[in-house]
């Protein structure tokens, strides 16, 4: 008896560590469909983003940074779908030799766009940064030779996890409402619908740089002085008016969805 009871006790025990071997293997092979599956949507937004970019360059004639943010539902293998935020973005450059008014804010070398949520890709809508204010002095351009110019603003971050003290559980909503079931019944038939809707409230947070900062990066790119010739940014001047303030776009995705059971009655069914 001892002998078939510890036969039974390995048989179980092989049974356990066989179960438990084949869910780690199922999550695992979850967790590679959902990484492939991000991989494919993020590639699918990045050459989107490329496309758009390259097509808005040639209609305005103006060098184009385009940054496209959605959501997308993946599978997971706990909760079956989840949402994930991906972001994408292109530049692209046009010709640098055409002359530009410096005096005209919407008239300057590089545009910076943003495309958020998939209302915005499905119409074709796009959000203009305001362009920045500023003047570069150096060694050979000084004094009335330096010109006030319209330059892109310089973004800080976009959609940080934390702003002004907003903690990340806080940023999203979601809000479902379900309608009572309405039954209307006559002679034939009895019908009953039900309606439910769910509401999720998604913000997506632009920065920008402060004067300071925008001076610093200007200094450490030098990208003003001409190339080949032997010269140095000696004074930069921001017009802080022009620097945009801190942005936030609420996004709001409502999904909608209607259940109606139609019942014959008897004499009707036969």
């Amino acid at each position: 008896m001892s002998g078939l009871f510890r036969k039974r006790n390995k048989k179980g025990q092989a049974t356990i560590e066989l179960a438990i071997l084949g869910s780690v293997v199922i999550i695992a092979l979850a967790y590679l469909l959902q990484q492939g599956y991000i991989y494919n949507a993020k590639q699918s937004l990045e050459m989107y983003t490329f496309r758009q970019a390259l097509r808005l360059s040639r209609m305005y004639e103006r060098g184009i940074t385009l940054t496209v943010a959605r959501d997308v539902f993946v599978p997971t293998f706990f909760t079956s779908l989840a949402r994930q935020r991906l972001m994408a973005t292109a530049s692209v450059e046009y010709n640098p030799w055409k002359a530009y008014t410096p005096n005209n804010p919407n008239d300057i070398s590089s545009y910076r766009l943003f495309q958020i949520g998939d209302a915005m890709i499905a119409k074709d809508r796009y959000f203009a940064v305001p362009p920045t204010k500023m003047r570069i002095e150096t060694v050979e351009t000084s004094g009335d030779d330096a010109k006030w110019l319209w330059s892109a603003s310089a973004i800080k971050d976009i959609d940080p996890q934390n702003f002004e003290g907003l903690e990340p559980r806080q940023r999203s909503q979601k809000t479902v409402s379900s309608n009572l079931a309405r039954v209307t019944e006559t002679e034939a038939s009895k019908i009953i619908s039900k309606d439910l809707s769910s509401t999720v409230s998604i913000p997506t947070i632009i920065q920008f740089e402060g004067k300071d900062r925008i001076i610093e990066a200007q200094l450490a790119d030098n990208s003003w002085v001409p190339s080949g010739k032997d010269d140095k940014i000696t004074s930069i001047q921001v017009e802080e008016g022009t620097i945009p303030a801190n942005m936030k776009f609420q996004l709001e995705e409502i999904a909608a969805r209607s259940k109606i059971t139609t019942t014959l009655h008897g004499n009707q069914a036969n």
